[in-house]
């Protein structure tokens, strides 16, 4: 499903952009030559906007961490 850019206006921070009101969210960055990129939805949580962005760039760090470990290949560090 493609991911309409336009209506991220707000820059938070790089790889982070919000919608005016900083109720979603749109994660993108770079691993391995490719774009990932992923939308997250705060609107339905109660919680202010320094915790929705708090949570924003945790949920980035992850994804970032994530797409890392996945190229780790541990069995080469066993047998070596």
């Amino acid at each position: 499903m493609a991911v309409d850019r336009k209506q991220f206006t707000q820059k938070i921070e790089t790889g982070i952009k919000s919608n005016g009101d900083c109720t979603e969210f749109y994660l993108n960055f770079k691993f391995n030559g490719k774009s990932k990129q992923k939308v997250l939805d705060y609107s339905k949580k109660q919680w202010d906007k320094r915790t929705r962005i708090s949570n924003v760039k945790a949920q980035l760090m992850l994804e970032k961490n994530k797409e890392v470990n996945e190229g780790i290949n541990f069995m080469k560090f066993i047998l070596s």
